[in-house]
């Protein structure tokens, strides 16, 4: 028995209270939940305003603002999602059970269980964001869904993490109840009596051998409640049995057991036929039956003969051909499609049928059924990306960007090699999806084709990739930034694109762009010709110099602060006061 005293215990249990808590960053959850107190405000500004309204667009500029600063000090802004919750660290961050207005409850009923924002994350993102959570979305249109819509948009500074649900039963029904021979003879009897006009009790007691007298038909048939009740059980069961089910269970018995290879081979000729029947038809559930069986019975483990295992590969072949494929395009093309139940299905075809399932990819319709055939070519081609590489000339823009979104899946570098024609698609969404793949790879070959798109014609791209730059900090990127600053074209762009460049300026080079950055304040103090846009790039310079946030780079902005020139003396001013916060 132990000999401490209570006090000591209880002394103990608080310290170890205590150092948890310490563990837990407290300025990191008051900060997340400044961000999230932000992000309701403005989606609840959304419901009421236009998105091009002043105020909505007020509250977008803040909350992009208050997402910074915490991403910038913390990397990640990484939540947990409860029903009426949201999580950091362990510790609740926003709390609203009122299931009109909470945004836990709206990401919860969609399957989010996990959500994260990551460094990077730009204006477009976060009001693209604010509009799939704050839309109505119909119950019964199967494709119009909260986490098809984040698919679809490829947030590449917001993931998700989405609950799956796999529910199978088995019901093992009893044979049908075969008739009984009174049952037989009374009906054969009593057609023979409607088709003779004859009084059918007369012909029930001719056949039966009994003399009815004054008993009627209900006294002699009469059932019981227990009777009547079995019967109708009966013929529940009855209307219950799938013929498909029956069928496909007798010849998975034969299969099972059938050594004799000529014999085991015919099965698999009906299996082979009713299966392409079912496909065809979209019975998805049986033929995933039938796949499961042959890949199940080419366990050594089932003890079948060499022989017998090639012939179940000959099955699985067959059902991944061209034509059988091609017939799955109407069926997939309706809106009631169950992804699990496909992604289960074409996972089991094999690497045989990769060809014609990137072909199958261009006729798709359906979101939720192309996102599905995405998701299985990421598993079956994460060996072997040669199928989708030789696709990247397919004249469908869709196609591609569909396999470069595969491609950026599975992660493999020497898929970049062949990357570099699609840098001047003439399609923008398809360079888009480029992007977004090179954001996600570590290579230097991925950043190299990245700069090449800082002279896009796209204003939206240019800066998707300058973001994607200054995130990974690609020193090597910082001259050929510089020389696009540098040139006097740079003048003419939008300032919120001049910023976007500073911005990623200061992040890769840091303290080396310090003087630039002083020279170019000067010349917006006493720009005399030129003046509105060398004010501009004289602002887009005080917040490359916040960006920096040195030593170096406060004393320039305190020196900016004495300026006789009011909007930039301001702006240092604000820089200079949101570094002391």
């Amino acid at each position: 028995m132990s000999d401490e005293r209570p006090e000591t215990l209880k002394a103990a249990a608080t310290d170890a209270k205590s150092e948890a808590q310490a563990d837990i960053d407290l300025e990191e959850l008051r900060s997340a939940k400044e961000a999230l107190l932000h992000l309701a405000k403005t989606a609840k500004t959304l419901k009421i305003y236009l998105p091009n309204n002043p105020v909505y667009q007020k509250f977008l500029q803040e909350l992009k603002v208050r997402f910074d600063a915490h991403l910038k000090e913390y990397s990640e802004l990484r939540l947990r999602i409860r029903q009426y919750e949201m999580l950091h660290q362990g510790q609740v961050v926003y709390e609203n059970s009122n299931r009109f207005e909470s945004l836990a409850f709206k990401l919860y009923v969609d399957g989010i269980r996990e959500l994260s924002f990551q460094e990077g994350l730009d204006l477009e993102e976060i009001a693209s964001f604010l509009e799939i959570i704050g839309r109505d979305y119909d119950p019964e249109d199967p494709d119009d869904d909260m986490v098809t819509l984040l698919w679809e948009r490829h947030l590449s500074h917001i993931n998700y993490w989405v609950t799956e649900d796999f529910i199978q039963e088995t019901v093992n029904l009893p044979e049908p109840p075969q008739a009984t021979a009174i049952q037989e003879m009374a009906l054969k009897e009593t057609t023979s009596a409607k088709q003779a006009a004859i009084d059918p009790e007369a012909v029930l007691q001719q056949s039966l051998g009994i003399k009815l007298e004054d008993q009627s038909l209900t006294d002699i048939f009469a059932l019981t409640e227990e009777e009547v009740a079995g019967i109708k059980h009966r013929m529940k069961l009855e209307e219950g049995i799938n013929p498909i089910s029956t069928l496909l269970g007798i010849l998975t018995s034969i299969v099972r057991i059938e050594k004799e290879h000529e014999a085991f081979s015919e099965t698999l000729d009906i299996l082979d036929g009713l299966l392409e029947t079912l496909m065809v038809r979209g019975d998805l559930t049986h033929a995933t039956r039938i796949l499961e069986l042959c890949h199940e019975l080419m366990s050594p483990s089932q003890g079948f003969s060499r022989a017998h295992q090639e012939r179940l590969i000959k099955s699985i072949e067959k059902a991944g051909e061209a034509h059988r494929i091609k017939g799955l395009e109407p069926v997939l093309n309706q809106d009631n499609i169950k992804v699990d139940q496909l992604h289960t299905f074409l996972l089991l075809l094999g690497k045989g049928a990769v060809v014609p399932l990137i072909d199958l990819m261009g006729s798709l319709t359906q979101i939720r059924a192309r996102r599905t055939l995405c998701e299985v070519l990421v598993e079956l081609c994460k060996d072997n990306i040669e199928p989708l590489l030789k696709r990247l000339d397919d004249p469908r823009w869709f196609v591609i960007r569909n396999i470069l979104y595969i491609l950026g899946k599975i992660g493999n570098p020497t898929s970049l090699e062949r990357l570099q024609p699609l840098v001047t698609h003439k399609e923008p969404k398809l360079r888009k999806e480029l992007i977004h793949m090179l954001d996600a790879m570590k290579e230097a070959k991925s950043k190299d084709l990245l700069m090449m798109f800082l002279n896009d014609s796209e204003t939206d791209i240019r800066l998707q990739a300058v973001r994607s730059l200054a995130s990974s900090r690609y020193e090597p990127a910082l001259e050929p930034l510089l020389q696009i600053v540098n040139n006097k074209d740079f003048l003419t762009k939008d300032q919120s694109e001049k910023r976007e460049w500073f911005e990623a300026l200061a992040k890769i080079g840091g303290d080396v762009l310090i003087p630039l950055f002083q020279k170019l304040l000067r010349q917006g103090i006493r720009a005399w010709f030129k003046k509105a846009k060398r004010e501009e790039t004289a602002l887009c310079a005080v917040a490359g110099l916040r960006r920096i946030g040195t030593e170096e780079a406060r004393v320039v902005l305190e020196e900016g602060q004495r300026s006789s020139h009011k909007r930039i003396r301001e702006a240092c001013a604000r820089a200079l006061q949101e570094w002391k916060r």
